[in-house]
């Protein structure tokens, strides 16, 4: 019994032993601060090695050497933008970006082309529209398909002949415009269907466009052989209270359309390859709003030649010609 007492105590002596020299063997113990700290210096060296193998260093460096000598703001917010957007050194995909660069530039002059031909082709489908409104207006203008209309059988035509039975005359032929009252000169004056289209093929604003189809509408909505305007010239004549002594008046009483009128003119004046500016002219100065009119005590005139006198467009007064005399021009 006391050998076996004295082999667990040696045993447990040398187990004590054993312990204390395992613990010396030990690495020293490592904080988490000091692990985190190692780590992040790590990662760093591979950052740096990455900077220098991607040839960014490279990059830095001369952008660096660009601002120094190139920018005069250090403080520019682009700096780093611009000169990244031309940097291609050192870049594996330089030719390909390159390559892209120029691609993009071919098809961006090419979209451009084709934006021009669609603008061409739009206006195109736009000016074949309205060729096409004239062409139905003038139709229904000329029944029969006849080669040509007079300037006096196209007034005729829209603002109608009938004679007013208390006077016994025709009294829409008052309201004429100053270019339409020489009977000679528009009854020998003659528009052809081409040229007619072409004319409304020529009237590119939008306001005109909407009276021209309103216009097609009343040649549509007319009765067979009646003139679109008529009724209402002759019940704005009938409701003016000066039949049938003061006739006279009436010009100044009741006034025809002013989209008519200056469409009346145009026609008259010609198409814009054949009669100069008359177009915009006449277009411009009729269609516009009856606020917009100067007085007439501001004197503004605009002027067109047509048939060798002077047509004089007043404001004011009502958007109708004043013909005068040219010597006293």
């Amino acid at each position: 019994m006391p050998a076996k007492t004295s082999q667990i105590a040696s045993w447990f002596a040398k187990m004590s032993t054993s312990w204390d020299a395992d613990q010396e063997r030990l690495p020293q113990m490592i904080s988490s601060e000091d692990v985190a700290e190692r780590q992040r210096l790590a990662d760093l060296k591979q950052f740096r090695k990455y900077l220098v193998e991607t040839g960014t260093v490279q990059c830095l460096v001369k952008m660096y050497k660009h601002s120094a000598k190139h920018e005069m703001r250090i403080d520019n917010p682009s700096l780093v933008t611009q000169f990244l957007a031309g940097y291609t050194d050192g870049n594996p995909d330089a030719e390909e970006i390159q390559t892209l660069q120029r691609e993009n530039a071919t098809l961006e002059e090419y979209n451009a082309v084709m934006e021009s031909q669609v603008k061409d082709l739009q206006h195109q489908i736009a000016r074949q529209k309205r060729r096409n409104l004239g062409r139905g207006i003038w139709r229904r203008l000329s029944p029969d398909s006849e080669a040509d209309l007079s300037l006096d059988e196209l007034f005729i035509r829209l603002c109608g002949n009938e004679v007013e039975p208390s006077t016994g005359e025709v009294l829409v032929d008052l309201l004429r415009p100053q270019t339409y009252k020489d009977i000679d000169l528009v009854t020998a004056t003659r528009v052809s269907e081409e040229d007619f289209i072409a004319i409304v093929g020529d009237m590119e604003s939008e306001r005109h466009v909407s009276w021209l189809e309103e216009l097609f509408a009343r040649l549509q909505d007319s009765e067979s052989g009646e003139a679109p305007y008529q009724r209402e010239l002759m019940q704005a004549i009938i409701d003016s209270d000066l039949l049938p002594h003061d006739t006279f008046l009436l010009a100044d009483a009741v006034e025809l359309d002013e989209n008519l009128v200056a469409f009346l003119e145009v026609v008259a004046a010609g198409r814009k390859d054949k009669g100069g500016k008359q177009f915009d002219t006449v277009i411009s100065t009729f269609l516009t709003e009856p606020s917009e009119w100067a007085s007439p005590c501001q004197g503004i005139w605009s002027a067109s030649v047509f048939s060798s006198k002077v047509l004089c467009v007043g404001f004011g007064f009502s958007p109708a010609f004043l013909q005068v005399d040219c010597a006293r021009k």
